[in-house]
């Protein structure tokens, strides 16, 4: 049996049908834009948020966290330092206790004068007036001491051979000894004076008798004009002072003044010692009971 549609019904049919399918989009779209509204809504109210909480309180604990490591890197910084300056403090000790046991080994190694001793000391002081031309030291009588006892130090920076001679280089002799310390008169103090023999290249030997200048300079006079002396010739003591022994030396000749009278002449020294670098020193002493 065939069934006959009616071509209206059919268009009737496909109306209502679109218009089903126009609604069902309709409330799609409806519900896809209350959606996004929703996810929008989300984001802006917990979403967004969350994340800048998250980023500030990631940068809170960052910028703890470098401040700790701050903190921590200046207390490092600070202790290493610390134990630098202590380590630093420890080598200066003990270089200045290798240059002590350098001077003291030096000052073992002279050579003693007949009939003589070395009494070793050290410099604890120097006189404010007079241009560093007195030196205080830490022995006096209660150690053996005397006035007038010649004070010598180890030979350095000479340009001659000091084998030959006894001792070290005098640099002044003792005034004023006390219980425990006594004073050191350097030859180039203007009161300064110890008699001195001048050996020319020759051999001869010219005497003469030294003198300080103002605490700057020594020099040799009362020679006889009868002696040949000549610049670099070695100044070493006479021996004719009483407890100073002979062939000391005292220092070369540097120049020679034009002023003469007719039956002296003078000699400028050269000095081997700078008085302010001085720290251990030896005192020439008679040998008691002799």
């Amino acid at each position: 049996m065939i069934f006959n549609i009616n071509p209206k019904f059919k268009k009737k049919n496909l109306q209502i049908l679109l218009l089903i399918l126009g609604i069902i989009i309709i409330i799609a779209l409806l519900n896809l834009i209350n959606l996004t509204t929703f996810y929008y809504k989300v984001v802006n109210n917990f979403i967004l948020p969350l994340k800048q909480q998250t980023r500030e309180f990631g940068q809170s604990v960052s910028e703890e966290l470098s401040f700790l490591q701050y903190k921590k890197l200046y207390n490092d910084n600070h202790q290493l330092r610390a134990q630098l300056n202590t380590v630093f403090i420890d080598y200066e000790k003990l270089k200045s206790l290798e240059n002590d046991y350098k001077a003291l080994s030096e000052l073992t190694k002279l050579s003693k004068p007949k009939n003589y001793n070395y009494i070793f000391t050290e410099v604890v002081g120097v006189s404010g007036v007079d241009n560093l031309a007195t030196l205080i030291i830490n022995k006096g009588s209660t150690d053996g001491l005397i006035n007038g006892l010649a004070v010598v130090i180890p030979p350095t920076n000479t340009n001659f051979n000091i084998t030959t001679y006894q001792g070290g280089i005098v640099i002044g002799k003792l005034i004023r000894v006390n219980k425990n310390t006594s004073e050191v008169r350097l030859l180039t103090h203007e009161l300064s004076r110890i008699s001195a023999l001048i050996l020319n290249q020759g051999g001869e030997a010219a005497l003469g008798v030294i003198s300080g200048s103002y605490g700057l300079s020594a020099k040799a006079e009362l020679i006889s004009k009868k002696n040949n002396i000549d610049i670099n010739d070695l100044v070493i003591t006479s021996g004719l002072e009483e407890n100073v022994p002979k062939n000391l030396i005292l220092g070369t000749v540097k120049s020679l003044p034009d002023i003469t009278t007719d039956a002296w002449q003078s000699a400028v020294l050269e000095l081997f010692y700078q008085p302010e670098f001085i720290r251990f020193l030896a005192v020439v002493a008679p040998r008691p009971n002799l």
